[in-house]
């Protein structure tokens, strides 16, 4: 998640438009199937964002029980919708972190060759400091203050972060009602999935279970994976797990899965 984006070298302006190709097709799905760029936008949605809703070990069960099945499968339109939205409002502060991170490893390199900095480690560490400090508290498109003060079971989101879930919402309700266009997207699929396996720096989470040995089990059997996910819960509030849009937020301290998007 954080180091995809933290060793992707693509520009940070660009990182708002990583699903802007898709979004343009989206008054007309069949368009999907001729546009390369859109369909791989589509997967990386799906591959580094929607997946991970329900985590990478919960997915990946699913797939071993359903072996003739692949993750698109799994993929509703509120779960598109929800991935999106999550990346079009916390990724500027995605983005502020990893700019924060790529410092603070600089300023240890240098320390590490003897370079003659112009500031103390105590300044250096306190004007770092400060700079998180100031993405805590980074005013975000969608969501509210998340240290404001807030009623029991209040949400998170902002009246504009509900309706833009609505809209996109509805706009892959219509990709996935297009028969055509969605089958085209389930047939492209493994061979992005391929791709992944032969060039990604980070390994391909995604099993070969239906790529079964003789003897019945799978070349990915074993792997181990670390559990990741969404931990879509409002700060201060009591319980967990996933529900309406209105009840659940990202904690603002969420790690930028993002960045793995940005050609990794």
């Amino acid at each position: 998640m954080f180091k995809g984006l933290y060793r992707s070298r693509m520009s940070f302006d660009d990182v708002g438009t990583s699903f802007d190709t898709l979004l343009s097709v989206a008054d007309d799905w069949s368009a999907l199937r001729g546009n390369t760029s859109a369909l791989v936008e589509l997967y990386d949605l799906i591959y580094y964002y929607a997946s991970i809703v329900y985590k990478k070990t919960k997915m990946k069960a699913w797939l071993k029980a359903n072996r003739h099945l692949s993750v698109l499968d799994k993929m509703k339109a509120s779960d598109l919708a929800f991935s999106l939205l999550v990346f079009e409002n916390y990724y500027p502060k995605w983005v502020a972190e990893i700019k924060v991170a790529r410092e603070q490893e600089g300023m240890k390199h240098d320390d590490h060759q003897g370079a003659d900095t112009r500031v103390t480690d105590k300044e250096a560490a306190e004007d770092l400091s400060s700079k998180k400090k100031r993405i805590a508290r980074m005013k975000l498109r969608y969501t509210k203050d998340p240290f404001a003060k807030k009623k029991y079971l209040e949400s998170g989101w902002t009246p504009e972060g509900l309706k833009r879930y609505e809209e996109l919402q509805k706009l892959f309700a219509g990709l996935l009602r297009n028969k055509v266009a969605w089958q085209a997207c389930k047939d492209g699929w493994d061979s992005y999935i391929e791709g992944k396996r032969r060039d990604d720096v980070i390994v391909c989470w995604v099993p070969k279970y239906h790529s079964q040995d003789l003897d019945g089990t799978s070349d990915d059997e074993n792997d181990s994976d670390e559990e990741e996910g969404f931990d879509f819960v409002l700060e201060g509030s009591e319980g967990g797990g996933k529900g309406e849009l209105s009840d659940v937020v990202t904690p603002p301290d969420l790690p930028p899965m993002v960045g793995s998007v940005l050609g990794v």
